[in-house]
């Protein structure tokens, strides 16, 4: 295939947020894939052909298109939600900001091993990211 070596439809997957491409609900990728709805997808397969572009969305590719290169695979939300629900004992994600400020730190550090990051774990809990940094 003789188009750059750069597949956009990628950047959730890298960035950690889906293990499938056709999970991240903002991407035009299911759109190429599945149903078209909104994108012209005619236009970019006249120009190349439906498989070759599934082929070249699904191998990987050499660059790394996110500012860091050792960036491993995070969790994706669907699955951090459920472990952070779990670990407070109900559903609610801000249930953790009720309590006590040694045992959230516990439950921050488990967050953490289980590869969620920092920021993700801030966004869902509404906890500050300094708080969770230290934690």
């Amino acid at each position: 295939m003789s188009f750059r070596e750069y597949r956009i439809h990628q950047n959730p997957q890298k960035a950690g947020l889906v293990r499938e491409l056709r999970d991240y609900p903002w991407s035009s990728y299911k759109e190429y894939v599945e149903k078209q709805r909104v994108v012209d997808t005619e236009f970019v397969y006249g120009i190349v052909d439906r498989a070759d572009f599934e082929e070249f969305n699904a191998s990987k590719s050499s660059e790394v298109g996110l500012e860091y290169e050792d960036r491993k695979v995070g969790v994706p939300d669907s699955d951090a939600k459920k472990i952070i629900g779990e670990a407070c004992g109900e559903p609610s994600l801000t249930a953790i900001q009720r309590m006590d400020a040694s045992e959230r730190g516990r439950h921050l550090k488990k967050f953490k091993e289980a590869g969620m990051s920092i920021r993700q774990i801030s966004r869902l809990t509404g906890i500050s990211k300094g708080i969770v940094e230290r934690a």
